[in-house]
Parts: structure tokens; sequence; C-alpha cells
């Protein structure tokens, strides 16, 4: 008997994650990485939508 099991179609897979309490989801094909949490750097004079920067493998990232 063939194996009926169909492997999971990456057009219909999502990762979804929650930001303070709003759940989202996004198509698993948009997502380059996922890291573990790590404290930010705030900056001084920064615009609100700006949560700070931190560092991945030795870059700065702003954090939205």
């Amino acid at each position: 008997m063939a194996n009926s099991r169909k492997r999971p179609d990456p057009q219909k897979s999502f990762v979804g994650f929650v930001v303070g309490e709003v759940a989202y989801a996004v198509p698993i094909g948009s997502v380059r990485e996922i890291v573990n949490p790590v404290p930010l750097t705030e900056l001084p004079h920064a615009p609100p939508s700006v949560a700070g920067v931190m560092d991945h493998r030795g870059e700065v990232v702003p954090i939205v």
C-alpha cells in the first residue's frame, strides 16, 4: 500500500507568532530565519515605531 500522506505545501504553511496581545501568521516561504529573543538597545530620540536595535551576527539590526 502506498503512503497516502502528502508533504506539506509550503504555499499553505505559516509561521505564527504573537506581539503584545496580537497574533500574526506569515507564509513560511517569507521567513528567512527565526532567532531567540535578545535584549534590545533603546535609541534616544528614535521614532516611536523603532523599539530599539539588536546585534545579529555582528550587524546592528533595527527592531520595529
